[in-house]
């Protein structure tokens, strides 16, 4: 995705770059703006504050129903045309954005940005469309949140979606922060790459913080990737029932996730680390658990391009009823940049349906969940599945307390006898004989193992990359290669039809940087990194 930039020149007008071409916008405020409703925060934070521990009320949806752009809005400029639009939601703390049908036309450019520019979105193009038509923004802190369309003069002006709704963002930010979800849980979490997560660098990328939309507001919770007998990294993922109560399936196509959404150190870096999660938004409902009556899950099914994504992992899981020893919850309580809680005493029978447990100290600190940690996953000490976590009293005040999670094998069959309520339908389609179920990666062999890579070079590049075959390679004739940011978009896609022993790949096109290289054909899937220099 291309970076955008914002050059602030004091007492000079905002100059935006979109693209390759600058453009200096001496413009005036938007031609047209809606404004929202001022809510009553105190009330809204009265009623979480009586709520119990379990997904994270974090914003109320409000309408706006606006079809953009729109003639009036219209701006010329040198080479184009400019359209803008502003939603005001008086008092918010952020917004964000529910579009509809979105669809940019080609040559176009789109960018989000907040009323004093300290968040600025990624210029979007036509590459961009989602192919069902949704796309959820991220948060924007502050009351407004701008909306720019560049057109160019030899491009067409279409319809580029409808603003569905506003996300009106009530819980208080950090004062040094401005962003949302980042910085807000408690003094005692660990970050997951502290040395309390240095073995568990694979399970991490498992997890993800969801944004959900349920009914009229939206709320922070946690989930997994999870691998199932086939093997075929079919994009299944796994939280709590209680984070979806009152989402319509018209919901869950809204739902937005975030990977990889860390600190790359163990310390909180000084600013929100949100571009370089991978995101993606839209998910199914396949099967669910009663939180009141059973043992709380929600399995979804993501979109499928997930399962090429070489920076994330399918975890593993266990239907053992064999009682874990020790293990982590990797979670992200109130939305907040991924964190890990360790355990080193057995878990106990707390019911039928649910594991409890005790946080322990560590050498960082003190882990324990948080409200947005729901649905999050628990690891024994072979590093499977075992629970999700519903909820419980444990706290960074309340070191002492304990937490509830959903038993992986109450799960699998026990919350009914349909597919609708079960996890072993959909994770273990062949029936077979088995208990446990190890995690998954790109690679076959679930490691970084340097005989799952290939020759590639030159190693930098500038324009060309030759990919040279192995002798299992040369057998076949069908390959596709893909080329991966670190982010995990697919930014090149090539296929090839041919018994050749090597393959070109034109990267002159992309920015420097390093790349995932991905290698697929009929005897599996390769990958490796390169590094794309200018020069």
């Amino acid at each position: 995705m291309k970076k955008i930039m914002i050059l602030l020149l004091l007492f000079l007008p905002l100059a935006v770059v979109f693209g390759q071409k600058s453009k200096s916008l001496a413009l005036s405020d938007p031609r047209q703006k809606a404004v929202l409703m001022q809510l009553d925060k105190e009330k809204l934070l009265k009623e979480d504050a009586e709520r119990p521990k379990g997904r994270l009320r974090c914003a109320i949806l409000m309408p706006v129903d606006k079809i953009f752009p729109n003639a009036e809005m219209e701006e010329k400029i040198d080479g184009g045309k400019i359209y803008r639009f502003q939603v005001d939601a008086p008092g918010a703390e952020a917004l964000n954005l529910y579009l509809e049908n979105f669809c940019i036309a080609k040559g176009a450019e789109l960018v989000f940005y907040n009323a004093d520019y300290s968040n600025v979105s990624p210029v979007y193009t036509w590459e961009d469309n989602p192919d069902n038509g949704i796309f959820v923004t991220d948060h924007f802190a502050g009351d407004k949140i701008f909306i720019e369309l560049f057109v160019p003069d030899h491009a067409t002006v279409v319809d580029c979606f409808r603003i569905n709704e506003a996300g009106y963002m009530y819980r208080p930010l950090p004062t040094w922060l401005k962003s949302t979800g980042f910085g807000t849980s408690e003094d005692c979490e660990v970050n997951v790459n502290c040395i309390e997560g240095k073995k568990w660098q694979q399970q991490k990328k498992g997890v993800a913080r969801i944004l959900l939309k349920a009914g009229n507001a939206q709320y922070w919770c946690t989930g997994s990737l999870l691998n199932n007998t086939k093997q075929d990294r079919t994009p299944y993922f796994i939280t709590a029932e209680h984070c979806s109560n009152n989402a319509s399936e018209a919901d869950y196509q809204q739902w937005k996730f975030y990977f990889n959404y860390e600190s790359p150190e163990c310390g909180n870096p000084l600013a929100d680390p949100v571009n370089n999660a991978f995101q993606t938004t839209g998910s199914t409902k396949l099967a669910m658990g009663n939180y009141d009556r059973g043992s709380d899950f929600l399995l979804l099914q993501l979109k499928d391009e997930i399962s090429e994504n070489p920076n994330l992992y399918f975890n593993g899981w266990t239907i053992s009823e064999s009682i874990a020893t020790s293990g982590v919850g990797i979670h992200h309580p109130q939305g907040d940049i991924k964190k890990i809680s360790t355990y080193k005493k057995e878990v106990k029978n707390h019911s039928k349906t649910h594991w409890s447990l005790l946080w322990a100290q560590t050498e960082t600190n003190w882990g324990s969940t948080e409200g947005g940690s729901s649905g999050s996953p628990l690891f024994d000490q072979n590093k499977l599945i075992i629970g999700t976590l519903t909820g419980g009293n444990a706290s960074c005040t309340n070191k002492q307390g304990y937490d509830l999670y959903g038993k992986m094998n109450f799960h699998w069959a026990s919350n009914g006898n349909t597919p609708e309520n079960t996890l072993k339908t959909w994770l273990n389609p062949d029936n077979k004989n088995i208990t446990s179920l190890n995690g998954l990666s790109v690679n076959d062999d679930n490691n970084d193992d340097e005989s799952k890579n290939f020759v590639i070079y030159p190693n930098p590049a500038n324009d060309l990359l030759i990919i040279e075959l192995d002798e299992e390679d040369k057998e076949y004739a069908d390959h596709s290669v893909k080329l991966f940011d670190l982010m995990g978009k697919c930014v090149l896609e090539q296929k090839f039809y041919t018994m050749k022993s090597e393959l070109e790949i034109n990267i002159a096109h992309l920015t420097e940087g390093t790349y995932v290289v991905s290698l697929n054909n009929k005897n599996g899937v390769k990958t490796t990194k390169i590094v794309k220099k200018i020069w």
